[in-house]
């Protein structure tokens, strides 16, 4: 829509056109009526007097008249015209007289003589072109030649008398021009107030016009909800609307007018309720006020608005109320996502850590202020690293998933279940009125846990560990209840797994014990407090040292000699172990080299390596191959001693692994065979070069035990397959006898040595 001043001066043109006819009018009939006296008088004129001062100057008041007449009537209404018609009666006057310019003429009247030879014949042609009628011109000349033609034969028609009409009719004429200005400037000023009269109120009226039309763009094409109601409180009622709040609320426009508002749109704050009290005060003080709020849509669809409104009272407006209502839904939407992926898990879509954090604090702030005591349950899943290392992380993330759905099936709508991270889950239990549900809940998780899962067709079984702690007994902050869980939780694994344990002074004890330990190891990495001390195994048909099993040692500053029992396990949950694993790799190495090249015969060196080393090293075998020829041996002069643990369900990881020993030449000893898990299969699947035979049946060996019969059945079938059996914890002669006569070609213990320095070693090796 465009407003413009043509329009409104449209609507006054017929009053203009009055105005400016009435003005042409009235200056006609005016110029009319001098031209009608002029011709009375001109015509009438007794020439024969002209020796008659009077006459001649009623004849010349006659011209003077004529004159204005004819610059009135052809609006020659400046002096400059004036002084033009004044000068052609001169000039007609001096040509008749035939005055010359040099010799004739007194000295005033040469400037005008000059200008008026020179200019005779434009001067007549101007006066022509005025658009006078000719018959009157040509009279107005002749009687002006007859008037000259008297005064030249008169006495009186003298210089002097010349002079005299002269002055007088300049005079008369400025006198003529001044009232003829003075009469323009009247209808000038007075066409000039009309027209700024009619322009202000055409201006006033165009204002009015656009600033309607510009509120009216404005309601229909605002891009945010409009509405305006008057009333107060519960009798509010919507006086006018736009489309665009219509469209946001998905009602027709047409039945607003009228409604209730607070039955379309009730002003309801996310936080704090019903804000009409509030609102009430603002509007009251003048203030605008602002808010987001939600309501649903009639078609379902959830609408998030921010309204800001203000009262309005004013002389041209019924008072009331301005609301503008943007929709604020695709921002809360976005707020939302960027809120939940920096509160919640993204797998299982319970609360992260941080979430987590949020709430346990919250429920301790409550229960400190109600007195009621809550629980904080540390949940660690048992199996879960095998099933995602041999299954796939597809697997272990589904496995994830379905356990956070159980436990959610466990608890009541008050209390939170988070993820922490990996396989490790926390529970809230808040306001708690009887302990004894802390212990129904425990045994329910532990039942639906172990219970088997199928994912992807593969029959999944994995249990949980569960450490628990209680508000305020075992903690009184965030960051002791959780200490303590995540201590308790460790003690039940200790313990055996699928099991809770509560918190108590003790696991406090042994978490301080735990945490100075992991510091230590650290520090004996750094300082190298490690030994590597040797064992021999012996070919049993001939009684020689032809190889060592390498077996750490840590010489701790303080506590002396510690055996690996009591840090392997810490070692390898800190990861710890990868860089001891390393060190004991190449010291072996090392010392391999050495007793090669010093007993001019080949040697081999045992080196175990723990399950979190062998999954967590890339490239280790190369890299170790590369190591050995660097030292002058080769792969055969090492043996790779892992559990069969790692051989039960093999990811692609392991397999690549164990043909990559094989690959470099270095031989791989399955340890404390029949201990673990009973599969053989494995053994013809994979290139297994020894079986060691777990102490465990060779301590209690003797002629027709069961002992004798498992180790002499795991003898035979090693030999069908190939492969070389080392016997563990040979400590008497008689278990020696025994294997020997069994077949069994190594054997290691404290009959032949026990664990000897590399100096003891040497020397025992020059026997």
């Amino acid at each position: 829509m465009q407003i413009s001043l043509s329009a409104t001066f449209k609507r006054h043109s017929t009053l203009v056109l009055i105005m400016v006819c009435v003005l042409v009018g009235v200056r006609l009939l005016y110029s009319l009526f001098q031209f009608y006296e002029i011709q009375r008088d001109f015509v009438n004129v007794n020439f024969d007097s002209v020796y008659n001062t009077r006459a001649m100057l009623k004849s010349r008041l006659s011209a003077d008249r004529f004159l204005t007449a004819l610059l009135a009537t052809q609006d020659y209404a400046d002096a400059g015209r004036l002084a033009t018609a004044a000068e052609f009666l001169d000039a007609q006057i001096l040509q008749e007289k035939n005055f010359s310019y040099n010799a004739d003429g007194p000295h005033w009247l040469a400037p005008r003589l000059q200008s008026h030879r020179n200019e005779l014949e434009i001067v007549r042609k101007s006066v022509a072109e005025s658009g006078f009628p000719n018959e009157q011109l040509a009279q107005l000349i002749a009687n002006t030649r007859t008037l000259i033609r008297d005064m030249d034969d008169a006495e009186r028609g003298s210089w002097g008398e010349l002079a005299a009409t002269n002055l007088y009719l300049d005079e008369r004429l400025s006198e003529i021009g001044t009232q003829i200005r003075g009469i323009g400037s009247v209808f000038v000023i007075m066409a000039a107030i009309l027209a700024w009269l009619i322009f202000t109120k055409a201006a006033t009226e165009s204002k009015l016009i656009r600033s309607t039309s510009i509120e009216k763009i404005i309601l229909e094409r605002s891009p945010i909800g409009i509405v305006l109601t008057t009333g107060l409180e519960s009798k509010t009622v919507i006086a006018s609307a736009n489309a665009k709040f219509a469209d946001l609320i998905g009602q027709p426009l047409e039945t607003l007018v009228g409604m209730k508002f607070y039955d379309v749109m009730y002003p309801v704050d996310e936080a704090t309720g019903p804000v009409t009290n509030e609102l009430g005060a603002a509007l009251a003080n003048g203030e605008p006020f602002t808010l987001e709020g939600e309501r649903m849509r009639k078609n379902g669809e959830l609408l998030w608005y921010k309204v800001t409104c203000k009262a309005i009272d004013s002389d041209d407006l019924e008072k009331g109320i301005i609301w503008l209502f943007d929709d604020i839904t695709e921002r809360r939407k976005s707020e939302e996502t960027v809120w939940r992926q920096a509160n919640f898990d993204t797998l299982t879509g319970l609360p992260n850590r941080r979430m987590f954090h949020d709430r346990l604090a919250h429920a301790v702030a409550t229960g400190h202020r109600t007195g009621h005591p809550l629980s904080l349950m540390f949940l660690d899943l048992d199996g879960f690293k095998e099933v995602n290392d041999t299954l796939g992380h597809d697997i272990g993330d589904l496995l994830l998933k379905e356990t956070a759905e159980r436990l959610c099936k466990c608890i009541r709508e008050t209390d939170t279940v988070a993820r922490l991270g990996g396989d490790e889950f926390t529970i809230i239990l808040g306001e708690l009125h009887d302990a004894s549900s802390i212990e129904r809940l425990a045994q329910l998780i532990l039942q639906q846990i172990a219970r088997p899962y199928f994912l992807k067709g593969e029959q999944v079984f994995v249990t949980a560990s569960i450490g628990i702690t209680v508000y305020p007994d075992d903690g009184k902050t965030v960051e002791v209840l959780l200490k303590n869980a995540d201590q308790a939780m460790y003690a039940a694994k200790n313990e055996g797994r699928n099991r809770r344990s509560y918190f108590t002074p003790a696991l406090q004890t042994a978490a301080q014990l735990r945490l100075r330990l992991i510091n230590d190891l650290r520090k004996a990495i750094d300082e190298e407090q490690f030994e590597v001390y040797y064992q021999p195994i012996i070919e049993m048909a001939t009684g020689t040292i032809c190889k060592a099993e390498a077996l750490l040692r840590w010489n701790h500053p303080t506590r002396g000699m510690i055996q690996p029992q009591e840090f392997i396990l810490t070692a390898e949950e800190t990861g710890l172990i990868n860089p001891i694993g390393e060190w004991v790799f190449r010291e072996a190495a090392h010392q391999a080299s050495s007793w090669c090249a010093a007993n001019q015969r080949a040697f081999q060196i045992s080196i175990n390596v723990s399950p979190v080393q062998f999954n967590s090293a890339i490239d280790q075998d190369p890299q170790w191959s590369k190591f050995l020829r660097s030292l002058g041996i080769s792969g055969a002069n090492i043996v790779v001693e892992i559990t069969e643990g790692l051989l039960l369900s093999p990811n692609e990881a392991t397999t690549a692994k164990i043909f990559g020993f094989r690959d470099a030449g270095i031989q791989v000893s399955l340890d404390d065979f029949g201990t673990g898990y009973a599969s053989l299969s494995y053994l013809k699947h994979f290139d297994i070069d020894y079986l060691k035979i777990d102490q465990s049946f060779v301590r209690n060996l003797a002629p027709g035990s069961q002992d004798m019969v498992l180790s002499e059945a795991i003898i035979l079938m090693a030999h069908k397959l190939g492969l070389k059996v080392i016997a563990e914890g040979v400590e008497t002669a008689a278990q020696r006898d025994l294997l020997l006569a069994a077949g069994c070609d190594y054997a290691q213990g404290f009959l032949y040595s026990r664990p000897l320095p590399a100096e003891d070693f040497e020397r025992l090796l020059a026997i």
